[in-house]
């Protein structure tokens, strides 16, 4: 019997166990890392095996495209029919508008002059990639301050809005290829406008802002995207990511408002959101925290990545408590299951120990917590499970098998113990732990 023989679905379950498309994580980004590339290697190795395996493998291909120049956008509107179809993630890099991208430079050359950005021309680009992508549910820039007006344009064409509103003027072409496939671009395939389909939206920024841009324009970070996620009832993971430069407090607090004026107005109940934040913050302490409770608190995933400008070792006595008295804010969230914090490390001579006690101390506070994460000395993330005396038999007992060795011995910084008072029970977990209880929805 050969791997062709097998039933579809076992080939497709194998296929996405090799890659999974939408497992996007900190490093997956508009250039994959070595294993991921690795990955997607062989699943296209095995995709060229046999045209019933190469079926399978198809779709999970194009489930994640990146776009990075605007021959790949073009190439996509091209293919809509075919495997467009396909798309259920894209990565943008709005670098591709840059006057001083190698696209530009070459075309310009022929003119002899350099042609000003066209934010018009520019949106009805991305309108019509997005609207080309039936089954786009995922969406990530990479953009900064000079795409503003871009995204902005762009989100109000993708929102449903009332037909005695005025339509924009005719864009300015951006050549004369592109603007040949805009016009030939039917808009088939939506069963609905974008704005209800999207379940998760990222915004990065490309390129740090001028120094005193900020001031002189007295705009916020993520204000082109304001009106985007208060019309997106269906978005439940959002990641607001200024690492290359830092973030207002005010800034991030203006989104989620957003998002609360979102969920006011919902005919139905608005999705828990998975919120990540990446990038040092202004103002990063228990004050923000409280703000960010206060502003939205319907959260059930919430990671900090780095919100410090220098990682803080928490090597002095006291130092753990520190820690969690900063995160008590975090206890108004109700349905916080998962947190992950950064800047934070814990020396790894008593990494176990420090781990255990700081859970321990969250999970009194935040009684719906799951897993914890924080950063170790080596940059990777310690994750702990915490599971009440209740699921003790359903989780508890399968994580400690995990922990188990074939002589039956425990594995260390696996099963850390039980709290007393709250009769929680603490279990290390590695990354493929943390996935298989997140896909279970613990």
């Amino acid at each position: 019997m050969s791997l062709a023989d097998l039933p579809c679905e076992v080939i497709s379950m194998i296929a996405r166990t090799i890659y999974d498309p939408l497992t996007i994580t900190q490093k997956d980004r508009l250039n994959m890392d070595q294993d991921r590339q690795n990955s997607l290697d062989t699943l296209i190795a095995l995709g060229m095996t046999c045209r019933k395996i190469r079926r399978e493998v198809k779709g999970i291909l194009f489930t994640c495209v990146r776009v990075h120049d605007q021959d790949k956008g073009l190439e996509l509107i091209e293919h809509r029919e075919t495997w467009g179809i396909y798309v259920r993630s894209i990565i943008i890099d709005l670098s591709m508008f840059d006057n001083t991208s190698d696209q530009f430079i070459k075309q310009n050359n022929m003119i002899g002059t350099l042609r000003p950005r066209s934010c018009w021309s520019e949106s009805t680009f991305l309108e019509t990639l997005i609207n080309s992508l039936p089954q786009l549910e995922h969406l990530c820039f990479f953009a900064d301050v000079s795409d503003d007006p871009t995204l902005v344009l762009l989100f109000s064409k993708l929102i449903p809005i009332p037909s005695s509103y005025l339509s924009p003027p005719a864009p300015t072409t951006l050549d004369s290829r592109s603007s040949s496939h805009l016009q030939h671009a039917p808009l088939r395939h939506i069963h609905k406008p974008f704005s209800l389909r999207l379940r998760s939206f990222s915004w990065r920024l490309r390129a740090p802002p001028p120094s005193t841009f900020r001031k002189f324009a007295r705009s916020s970070t993520f204000v082109s995207i304001h009106h985007l996620v208060r019309h997106t009832p269906n978005l439940d993971f959002l990641v607001l990511d200024a690492d290359m430069d830092y973030t207002a407090s005010p800034d991030i607090l203006a989104v989620l408002e957003q998002l609360a004026e979102r969920d006011k107005w919902a005919e139905s109940r608005p999705p828990k959101l998975s919120l990540m934040l990446c990038g040092p913050i202004l103002g990063w302490g228990d004050i923000f925290l409280k703000d960010l409770v206060k502003a939205y608190s319907n959260i059930k995933e919430l990671f900090i990545d780095r919100p410090l400008t220098s990682p803080l070792v928490l090597d002095q006595v006291g130092a753990l408590d520190f820690l969690v008295g900063d995160l008590l804010p975090l206890s108004c969230l109700p349905h916080l299951q998962i947190l992950q914090i950064g800047s934070y490390q814990i020396p790894s001579d008593s990494n176990t120990q420090r781990i255990f006690h700081v859970t321990c101390l969250l999970s009194r506070y935040i009684p719906s917590l799951r897993i914890f994460g924080v950063l170790d000395p080596s940059g990777e993330t310690v994750w702990g499970g915490i599971w009440p005396e209740t699921l003790r038999t359903a989780v508890g007992t399968r994580a400690a098998e995990a922990s188990m060795d074939e002589a039956g011995g425990e594995k260390s910084n696996r099963c850390w113990g039980v709290d007393e008072e709250t009769g929680k029970w603490f279990f290390g977990l590695g990354d493929r732990d943390l996935e298989v209880l997140v896909r279970d929805g613990l």
